[in-house]
């Protein structure tokens, strides 16, 4: 950080695993407060029956927009050539 402002590093940080973000935000919409707990469960519970633990992350997030009928998710990861991809 340099005079208030964050700086990008000289070489960014590789991106390991993926990581998964549910809006569980209960404020802007209910449904994601009720949707968000249990998709995080539901996805954690897939993660374990595959093993990838140590290969994803799933944490709740707040408000992501665009609810109308769903629960939202965004995914980041990486593709081999440590490009970073996403999904919403």
């Amino acid at each position: 950080m340099k005079n208030g402002e964050w700086l990008p590093a000289a070489t960014p940080e590789r991106l390991k695993g993926s990581y998964v973000f549910v809006c569980c935000h209960r404020s802007r919409d209910r449904r994601c407060g009720v949707c968000g707990p249990a998709l995080i469960s539901r996805i954690k519970g897939e993660i374990e029956l595959h093993g990838l633990q140590s290969t994803v992350s799933v944490s709740p997030c707040s408000h992501l927009g665009g609810h109308k009928h769903a629960g939202n998710v965004i995914i980041f990861g990486s593709k081999i050539n440590g490009e970073v991809t996403g999904h919403w």
